[in-house]
């Protein structure tokens, strides 16, 4: 191969090498080896030059730059020689320890590098996992300081002075006075374990029980549980399964139980409530046929029953069967930018399947 035209500068710190490279030569594909004792510098396939230094230079602190057809080399000597001259065997000798030099260094860097990188990962988890214990701390001392409140709460209602309750208007002691409401019923259906049902039209049948509260108390009652700092869904599910147990057909409280179960990930129990409710708002469930009930639904109750049944087959991975519902729902509400954002998702994901 051709050689390089180098010519070597000597201070009394540094060696400067001032390496001409021809046109036909491209720098940037230079090959620069540096080592302790000789510089390399090649351009495969038609040129290399190997000059043998005449001190021992350092590796960690040296410059290449190219500039008007001329690469400048500076390095730093690190011990102080006489000027180097010796024999080919000798060179060969001297050059093979040099590599060895470089080699020994890179290891070292490495090393280095990698004990920075481990000392950095675990001084990363060591706070992580202190800050995961001062806000365990933290919570743990907010509910010790929540349950003293509530014992200080109660020691206080108990000391207040309760007044005894007067009864006027007594007419006789064989008087009963009876404070009573009534639900109106809409439509008669069969008694279920030799209780009296009601049916609402909009709630479907209805087991009346005077020691719970209304259903749209109930409702209220499991978002409030929702809406809590912590919000508690296994309180809010067993409120609303409770509800759907004297009024099964109850659209509000179906679609509020199958929201809560997707975000719990309880998959399976939510793909059951939303199946039943694509039957409900076809009014093919099997108390509306029994009771030959047909009900009504708005245009965006259906539309979200079948996103929400969307959204249920799309977490267990049935992607076709969810675009066909969330199509269904966006043809219901075309102006629900959300509803169309997720149908174009579900067309690609159902594309790139086939």
């Amino acid at each position: 191969p051709l050689s390089f035209t180098i010519i070597p500068e000597f201070l009394e710190t540094k060696t400067i090498l001032q390496v001409e490279i021809p046109s036909s030569v491209n720098p940037k594909a230079l090959n620069i080896l540096i080592t302790p004792l000789y510089v390399s510098i090649a351009f495969q396939p038609s040129h290399l030059s190997i000059y043998d230094l005449t001190e021992e230079v350092g590796l960690d602190n040296y410059s290449c730059k190219f500039k008007k057809g001329k690469l400048t080399i500076e390095l730093q000597n690190k011990i102080q020689n006489s000027k180097f001259q010796s024999d080919e065997e000798t060179t060969l000798k001297r050059r093979n320890q040099s590599f060895f030099m470089y080699q020994q260094f890179n290891q070292q860097t490495a090393q280095a590098q990698k004990e920075k990188i481990e000392s950095a990962t675990r001084d990363a988890e060591f706070k992580e996992a202190e800050m995961k214990t001062k806000q365990r701390l933290q919570l743990q001392r907010e509910k010790e300081a929540e349950i003293v409140n509530l014992k200080n709460d109660i020691n206080s209602v108990q000391q207040q002075k309760v007044e005894p309750t007067i009864l006027t208007d007594i007419r006789s002691k064989d008087t009963i006075s009876l404070t009573t409401s009534f639900t109106k019923r809409k439509l008669a259906v069969p008694a279920r374990d030799g209780r009296d049902m009601y049916a609402d039209e909009m709630i479907g049948p209805i087991v009346p029980d005077v020691k719970k509260k209304s259903p749209a108390e109930q409702i209220q009652q499991a978002k409030n549980f929702l809406l809590q700092r912590r919000p508690d869904f296994e309180s809010a599910i067993d409120i609303l399964k409770n509800l759907l147990q004297q009024a099964p057909l109850y659209t509000e409280a179906l679609v509020l139980l199958a929201q809560i179960l997707l975000k719990s990930a309880k998959l399976d129990e939510c793909l059951q409530i939303t199946a039943q409710l694509i039957k409900i708002i076809q009014n093919k469930h099997e108390l509306q046929m029994e009771s030959q009930q047909v009900m009504q639904f708005s245009r965006e109750m259906q539309s979200q029953i079948n996103a929400l049944h969307g959204a249920a087959l799309a977490s267990v991975g049935k992607y076709v069967d969810s675009y066909r519902y969330m199509d269904a729902a966006y043809a219901l509400q075309k102006q629900n930018k959300g509803l169309e954002r997720d149908l174009q998702v579900l067309k690609r994901i159902v594309k790139a399947m086939e």
